[in-house]
């Protein structure tokens, strides 16, 4: 059993700015992203060295634990692990630590006058730790956005592919064009994938009943797709003109 059976939730976790921002950049629900927070600080509660993750004082939690406790998939925990400790929400090097914790969960928590004062009886109160200055952090740079949905600095070549993703997927782009999109789009481009191939993947993932949910998630399908008719490939120059092997 743990020694504290609770730990303190704000309510204002509903209109944290750093929950929002993650859910918008992983494309996930904001509960599913508050559940997953939720399940971790409970796991760090019940560690032996509260605030830390910990099977055992020697034993860390890993990813597969963490997948194990809340259901969700290896792929989707390790993006929420790396953009929680992208906002320093936490630590992980040899071990996931929850950062501020011993800020939000005080020691008087374990006293016995803390359980005196919800029977009713008067105690002072805990005073309210003072909230230092958050770090600003710097906001991606936005450009005009075009009928498509794309920022107007991107390529012909790359907009053509993010378009028929866009509609063979119904996933539209996301209100800032991140650097996550332009890179899946980049790849795809540099293996010489066309628009054709990207909703032939697609409709193959789907046939296969998997989730895509990025254009990075067409890429080794995209491969196959590819690599079937090597005498038939199809090349493009540095202005976007095609060229058949």
């Amino acid at each position: 059993m743990p020694t504290m059976p609770w730990f303190r939730v704000y309510s204002d976790i509903l209109s944290d700015k750093k929950i929002k921002h993650i859910s918008e950049k992983l494309q996930e629900p904001k509960a599913l992203t508050i559940g997953i927070w939720i399940i971790m600080l409970a796991i760090a509660n019940d560690s032996e060295d509260r605030g830390n993750l910990l099977i055992t004082s020697t034993k860390p939690y890993s990813v597969s634990d963490l997948v194990d406790e809340t259901g969700v998939n290896e792929i989707k925990i390790t993006d929420f692990l790396e953009e929680f400790k992208a906002w320093e929400m936490i630590t992980w090097d040899e071990y996931i630590a929850i950062s501020n914790w011993k800020k939000r969960q005080f020691r008087s928590d374990f006293s016995t006058s803390r359980v005196e004062k919800y029977r009713g009886k008067e105690v002072e109160s805990d005073p309210e730790p003072e909230e230092k200055p958050k770090k600003k952090r710097a906001k991606p740079t936005e450009y005009p956005i075009l009928p498509d949905g794309l920022p107007e600095w991107v390529p012909e070549r790359l907009r053509a592919i993010c378009r028929a993703f866009q509609e063979e997927s119904g996933i539209t782009t996301p209100v800032i064009f991140d650097t996550g999109w332009n890179k899946s789009l980049l790849e795809l481009a540099a293996i010489n994938v066309t628009p054709d191939i990207v909703v032939e993947a697609i409709k193959r993932l789907r046939k296969s009943k998997m989730t895509v949910s990025r254009p990075g998630g067409v890429k080794n399908t995209a491969i196959s797709i590819l690599q079937e008719d090597r005498s038939t490939e199809t090349r493009y120059d540095a202005d976007g003109n095609a060229v058949t092997l």
